[in-house]
């Protein structure tokens, strides 16, 4: 997904003041968060556009309802074979 997954990633917010909610550093010292703008939350379109799979780490606890989204989100991106 890398090369594919980094394009579609700047299309949507390359250039623009997004908004990163970091929720945590991972063991590698990489911030772990949740990328918003326009007030939409990217991290979600990227796993829907079959760009991103949904994180499942140790200790990252989406907020509210994101979880069982992501999860559904990724169920239904390779359900439709995006990616």
């Amino acid at each position: 997904l890398g090369g594919k997954s980094q394009k579609n990633l700047s299309e949507l917010i390359l250039g623009k003041d997004a908004t990163v909610i970091i929720r945590k550093k991972d063991a590698a010292e990489r911030f772990i968060g949740t990328v918003y703008y326009g007030g939409e939350d990217i991290n979600l379109k990227q796993i829907e556009s079959g760009m991103a799979r949904y994180l499942r780490q140790a200790g990252y606890e989406p907020k509210g309802d994101d979880r069982q989204i992501y999860e559904r989100a990724e169920e239904n991106a390779r359900a439709q074979q995006k990616g």
